[in-house]
């Protein structure tokens, strides 16, 4: 598992309140091509790039904007799990990936326990909101 202390919105909870994140994530496999999540689709999960490169693109089929390139370390997802809106972006494996998937439930409960979590997911959020609207 990726050392949760070099990703970036874990790197400000203790060493204890990351073994409690640790202990809720899920590993998660998917091959080169595969979609995580579709531009609208309903999202209670977040994801966490182990290895591999996840694509994050907006729009239609045959107008898409690519948002980001994400890889190790990344997150994302995370605006679902904060808002409860459907995903706002269209996740695409652009190699074999491993992922560590954070359910929403889980984090609710976490983030009554680890008080640095929310706050991190929320300043990424809007690091992610202000950057797509330049």
């Amino acid at each position: 598992m990726i050392d949760l202390a070099t990703v970036e919105i874990f790197a400000s909870c203790s060493a204890s309140e990351r073994e409690m994140i640790a202990a809720q994530l899920e590993g998660v496999e998917r091959p080169a091509g595969a979609t995580l999540f579709e531009q609208g689709d309903p999202g209670d999960e977040l994801f966490l790039i182990e290895s591999g490169e996840v694509s994050i693109t907006s729009g239609s089929a045959e107008h898409h904007v690519v948002l980001a390139t994400l890889g190790e370390g990344a997150c994302f997802g995370e605006m679902a799990v904060l808002t409860g809106a459907p995903r706002s972006a269209t996740a695409t494996c652009l190699s074999d990936v491993k992922l560590l998937r954070l359910q929403g439930q889980a984090y609710r409960n976490l983030a009554d326990s680890v008080p640095a979590l929310p706050f991190a997911l929320r300043r990424l959020m809007a690091e992610r909101t202000t950057t797509s609207d330049n």
